[in-house]
């Protein structure tokens, strides 16, 4: 298995000849960090949506998963470690 670091430079007549041709390249971010950062909102946007359809189309209530509405509550079993 092979990690890449880093994009891979671009090509210059390809990336020429896709500006003629009127593209525009992507703002992306430099570094991981930055990308990793960025999806937070993202991330937030799923589990809201993920919560809105169990609870929608399934009789799960948040309770079940330790959300309650004046706090969190996160339970592990000490059986899972034996």
């Amino acid at each position: 298995m092979k990690f890449v670091r880093k994009l891979p430079n671009v090509d210059p007549v390809k990336h020429e000849e896709l500006i003629r041709a009127q593209w525009h390249p992507l703002k992306e971010p430099k570094t991981f960090l930055g990308a990793f950062l960025l999806s937070i909102p993202f991330m937030v946007i799923a589990v809201c949506i993920s919560f809105w359809i169990i609870t929608t189309f399934s009789g799960i209530s948040l309770s079940e998963f330790g959300i309650h509405e004046d706090r969190i509550r996160f339970s592990i079993p000490i059986s899972s470690f034996l």
